[in-house]
């Protein structure tokens, strides 16, 4: 089941960097991201609300609130990067490059988080980084 849900996750986020290059043609990289972030805040906030989910925001313990601010401000200089390498940059170099995050997310479980480390894993990372580096 979690295969659709990935499946329409690499479709939507393929298809975001189309428009977000068209944008940037005749828009700078920060009022991108912030008319991009604000109109994502109002739809997440509608959605909250018709799907009856606000009592779990209440209930919502500090220290994950704190965390997923963290997270959202570390993403948000991401986007900012993201954004000015892409207003300046081909979008067919760009997002495949920048595409290798994963790379440092898995490091940090590995070395910072303790999540088990596979041969598996490592040809996955060998795999992506060679991918980049065939692009350039």
């Amino acid at each position: 089941m979690e295969w659709i849900y990935i499946g329409l996750t690499i479709f939507f986020w393929g298809l975001a960097p189309v428009f977000d290059k068209t944008a940037l043609k005749t828009v700078n990289p920060a009022t991108g991201i912030s008319v991009r972030m604000i109109w994502s805040a109002l739809v997440m906030i509608l959605f909250v609300l018709f799907t009856g989910k606000t009592e779990t925001i209440i209930n919502f313990p500090f220290k994950n609130i704190s965390f997923l601010f963290v997270s959202a401000s570390v993403s948000l200089l991401g986007y900012l990067f993201y954004f000015k390498a892409l207003s300046k940059g081909n979008a067919s170099k760009v997002v495949p490059a920048v595409a290798v995050f994963p790379l440092v997310t898995a490091i940090i479980a590995f070395c910072i988080m303790g999540e088990p480390f596979s041969i598996q894993k490592l040809s996955a990372v060998i795999l992506i980084v060679t991918g980049i580096i065939l692009l350039h």
